[in-house]
């Protein structure tokens, strides 16, 4: 991770939501896009997401993941309710 990563991630609080079983890496994103000055999109993947782990919540289906996918929503759209976005966003 950059220093600069770094300095957002502390600056502003931001962690993996632990209470999260399913879409906390997606509501992290949100946040860090929330918070950040600048936002880069380019071609090059820099992501890799495994789903070859039979124990994960990806590669079941189940109420819980169901559940716990409402509760990354509502937990994402609480911080978009909370920061003045409108102003971010252009």
């Amino acid at each position: 991770m950059k220093k600069n990563e770094n300095v957002l991630l502390k600056n502003n609080d931001i962690k993996f939501n632990e209470m999260l079983s399913f879409g906390e890496g997606f509501e992290f994103v949100i946040n860090c896009f929330l918070h950040a000055k600048k936002v880069a999109i380019g071609n090059v993947k820099i992501y890799h997401y495994r789903v070859d782990n039979e124990n994960s919540v990806m590669t079941k289906f189940s109420r819980k993941l169901v559940t716990g996918s409402i509760d990354s929503q509502k937990s994402i759209l609480n911080m978009i309710n909370c920061l003045d976005v409108h102003s971010k966003i252009k």
